[in-house]
């Protein structure tokens, strides 16, 4: 026959445990409660916390938010939501029973400031190519492949050299000459040819480099296929540097003679 002492110990160690776990749940409080905005519409994902402890709840959907498990005592709850004003509540929680706080939340003017965010996105990727290159047709519709290296790109990268200007932003395009007073650049082991505003200036260890102060944008020409340039000569690969214009000079007024 078993003996029936370790049974009874099993069902006495449960029983004491269910009635400590009984107690403590009844010994805990609830607080509860619905969030709207100042026009009356439910506030979803307001953040409701307990301070001096790390009790917390979200509001749902409806507004509507449940901390449980706190004990009997006196708080401060607060609800928070970027946009709308933090507001603090005092709130007494009894043992066993629920406890409700609602809360109108009104909008924050300082964090609704309006912000606004412009850019340009042509800075460094312009639509069309420079007149000097005279094609009158968009870049992306263009059969050619023509890259642009505008001068807001050289200006952030703090180009003040012309090899560097063309190298650092060409795939595949590479310097010969050690000197910086020549912008000979070479492409798939031959020279490539220069132009300077849509006309040709090669040289056989040219030409001269640029004062990058008086450039506007450097236009990077490779394809297949030929083009045709002003000296009734065809190029594989060359790039055409584009100077920037002078100002008008206006006339000064002259004094009126009273």
């Amino acid at each position: 026959m078993k003996n029936p002492i370790p049974n009874l110990r099993s069902h006495l160690i449960y029983s004491i445990f269910l009635v400590l776990s009984t107690f403590i749940a009844n010994a805990q409080g609830v607080i509860k409660g619905r969030v709207t905005t100042s026009d009356g519409k439910s506030a979803e994902f307001v953040t409701l916390s307990l301070k001096g402890t790390s009790r917390g709840a979200t509001s749902n959907e409806k507004g509507e938010y449940r901390i449980e498990k706190v004990k009997p005592g006196k708080y401060i709850i607060q609800a928070s939501f970027i946009g709308l004003e933090t507001k603090n509540h005092s709130v007494t929680v009894e043992s066993g029973k629920e406890s409700e706080q609602d809360f109108v939340l009104q909008e924050n003017s300082q964090q609704l400031q309006e912000v606004v965010i412009s850019a340009n996105p042509n800075n460094y990727n312009p639509s069309n190519s420079s007149p000097s290159l005279r094609i009158l047709t968009p870049i992306l519709e263009t059969p050619q492949n023509i890259q642009v290296i505008t001068g807001k790109l050289l200006a952030d990268q703090q180009i003040f050299d012309m090899l560097e200007g063309v190298t650092r932003n060409v795939s595949g395009a590479t310097r010969v000459e050690h000197w910086d007073n020549y912008a000979r650049i070479n492409m798939r082991g031959s020279q490539i040819a220069a132009f300077r505003n849509g006309m040709n200036v090669q040289m056989p260890w040219g030409p001269l480099a640029e004062d990058m102060s008086m450039v506007e944008r450097i236009e990077f020409v490779k394809r297949t296929c030929r083009i045709y340039d002003g000296q009734r000569r065809t190029q594989r690969f060359f790039y055409n540097v584009v100077t920037k214009k002078s100002l008008p000079v206006l006339p000064k007024a002259r004094p009126h003679s009273h």
